[in-house]
């Protein structure tokens, strides 16, 4: 439909190519960033699960990996070790800050 009205270019109304940088256009904000952060700090939130749920539904559009992601980047988020109820050692992933809760406790 464009290219029936090749003026539209010559004029400058409608640039030839998109001006949007293409190597950015996935790039997450540093608010966002700063906002799962914050919300990783609440303790509420048990999981990237809940995280992701919540800033989903204040209207921020990200999802669960990409949550991981950026709690990891921040030391927040890893492999965790522990005993479950019959005594045996696992390993998962999940938030430092519940590992931490759970040994000073113990």
């Amino acid at each position: 439909m464009l290219d029936d009205h090749p003026e539209y270019h010559e004029q400058g109304i409608i640039p030839a190519q998109s001006q949007r940088p293409k190597h950015l256009a996935r790039q997450t904000s540093d608010t966002t960033k700063q906002r799962v952060v914050e919300e990783a700090s609440k303790t509420h939130h048990t999981s990237a699960s809940s995280i992701t749920a919540q800033l989903k539904s204040d209207g921020i559009p990200i999802g669960k990996g990409k949550v991981i992601e950026i709690l990891e980047e921040a030391g927040l988020y890893g492999t965790i070790y522990k005993t479950n109820a019959t005594g045996e050692y696992k390993q998962r992933r999940g938030l430092f800050r519940l590992c931490e809760k759970r040994q000073q406790g113990a």
